[in-house]
């Protein structure tokens, strides 16, 4: 798939969203966009207090390295670096590579991000994200990651939620960052079409029957 016709399909996707009803819930999704820095040994804040089950977005762009600077350093995207080899246990969050996003909220349990998922909150309270890495190396990490992340508001019951401006706010604040990915090739470009699209369909659900 040509860059060209992946920028399309997002755009038409987005504009689509414009003409979606909606009914209003009880509370707005909230979204953001920050940087994560590999050298950070400090949790990341995003801003942003989740439910339990809440589900949140996340879509990130940029690429991030351990041991130095390119080009010595070992460098990837928020998918990770590369997994840990024995002898550099334990790191952070044992069942994620060495470089990939995590996640926490609250005082809760780490969990993975990656590049590109929608994932149900564990427990309430703040959401915050780091670098995966052994607790006595960030030193010699460098780069960052840019980070978009968005809430959907799921009421009670079931039914639509937010309001067409909520998803298209939401949905925007991502297409910039999957155009950018989309200069990393086809795999990237599919990838960010097929987030959109699991996007829209989080956000509009059919309501229960009467």
């Amino acid at each position: 798939m040509s860059t060209t016709r992946a920028k399309s399909l997002v755009a038409a996707l987005l504009a689509a969203l414009l003409v979606v009803p909606m009914t209003a819930g009880p509370t707005r999704a909230a979204s953001t966009t920050l940087v994560v820095q590999a050298a950070s040994q400090t949790p990341t804040a995003t801003g942003l207090t989740v439910q339990a089950g809440q589900l949140v977005n996340f879509v990130t762009s940029g690429t991030w390295c351990m041991g130095g600077t390119p080009p010595t350093a070992e460098c990837g995207t928020a998918d990770g670096v590369r997994p840990a080899n024995a002898d550099e246990f334990p790191l952070v969050l044992d069942s994620a590579e060495i470089g990939e996003l995590i996640g926490r909220v609250g005082s809760g349990p780490w969990f993975r991000i990656g590049s590109i998922s929608q994932i149900s909150m564990p427990n309430p309270g703040a959401l915050v994200v780091l670098f995966n890495d052994r607790p006595c190396c960030y030193g010699d990490n460098s780069g960052s990651i840019s980070l978009a992340v968005g809430t959907v508001v799921a009421p009670p019951g079931g039914g639509s939620v937010g309001n067409s401006g909520d998803v298209v706010r939401s949905l925007a604040m991502a297409a910039s960052l999957c155009g950018a990915s989309a200069s990393a090739g086809a795999g990237a470009t599919v990838a960010c079409v097929a987030f959109f699209v699991r996007v829209l369909l989080a956000w509009v659900r059919p309501s229960p029957a009467s």
